[in-house]
């Protein structure tokens, strides 16, 4: 089985030249990149993306996915900010071969018919390109769980538009076994992984942000109930690839990135495959 690991879960100050390398040395097939932070490390070191292409390729690397999109559910289409997003998330997904590019329920006081004619124009592009677009719920935000990701979906109606199920989000928003199995599995793209420690008296403190930013660990090793969460997919047909995506503060730790390349037999438990 392929499980890919996103490059959040290493942090940014490693180039992903090290994050490619470290990944063709462990049992996970590709990762997952930020297009904001490629952007930035190659206008830093002066580099082509040419080079990345290379060793993904030398090391057998595959890219599951582009992160994300900012401004889909904010800005007017033809904003230059949102635009600017759009054209290096394509760029990157079609130099590297991603069939992914994601986006995110970020924004308040949001305007359904903008960011549905957003999601419209953007699949069709995408279509034109060979790509899908996955869409990830954030609990803070007006798009707080997947049954309300799912009815905006079944609005937009684009067979290439689905769900990024990330598994913080789930459980630290409306950790619904019932209204997950109402998805229909087809609109299950992409499935990030991750656990989390129960803290209450350091979580009473800090906001879900900074909690999902912070406290992630692999999955096997915190508190969410992922085997049962895992076997509710297999039972509803889902067959989205896994990505861990497992962000924290201490991600530049030797330990941290032990744990997480170490994880692949866990997180195979936790799946049941």
């Amino acid at each position: 089985m392929k499980i890919y690991i996103n490059e959040g879960s290493f942090g940014f100050a490693m180039s992903p030249l090290e994050k490619i390398d470290l990944i063709s040395n462990s049992q996970f097939s590709g990762i997952g990149l930020w297009f904001e932070k490629l952007d930035l490390w190659l206008d830093q070191e002066n580099a082509d993306p040419q080079e990345i292409k290379a060793l993904l390729q030398t090391k057998n690397v595959d890219v599951i996915e582009i992160n994300f999109l900012k401004s889909l559910f904010t800005h007017e289409y033809e904003n230059p900010i949102l635009q600017h997003e759009i054209s290096q998330g394509v760029y990157y997904a079609k130099l590297f071969g991603a069939p992914f590019l994601t986006a995110a329920t970020f924004g308040e006081s949001l305007q359904p018919s903008l960011y549905r004619e957003n999601i419209r124009k953007l699949s069709e592009k995408l279509e034109q390109e060979g790509l899908s677009l996955a869409i990830e719920f954030l609990p803070w935000t007006e798009i707080p769980s997947i049954t309300e990701l799912q009815e905006l979906l079944a609005a937009v109606d684009r067979e290439n538009v689905g769900i990024l199920l990330d598994t913080y989000h789930f459980f630290m928003g409306d950790p619904d076994l019932n209204a997950l199995k109402k998805i229909p599995p087809e609109k299950i793209f992409l499935i990030h992984s991750n656990d989390l420690v129960k803290n209450p008296d350091l979580f009473s403190k800090l906001s879900l942000i900074e909690i999902t930013r912070g406290y992630r660990v692999a999955p096997g090793l915190g508190d969410f109930p992922l085997i049962q969460f895992f076997k509710t997919l297999r039972e509803m047909g889902v067959k989205a690839p896994v990505s861990l995506e497992v962000l924290n503060k201490d991600s530049a730790s030797q330990r941290h990135i032990e744990s997480v390349l170490n994880a692949y037999t866990s997180t195979l438990q936790q799946i049941g495959a």
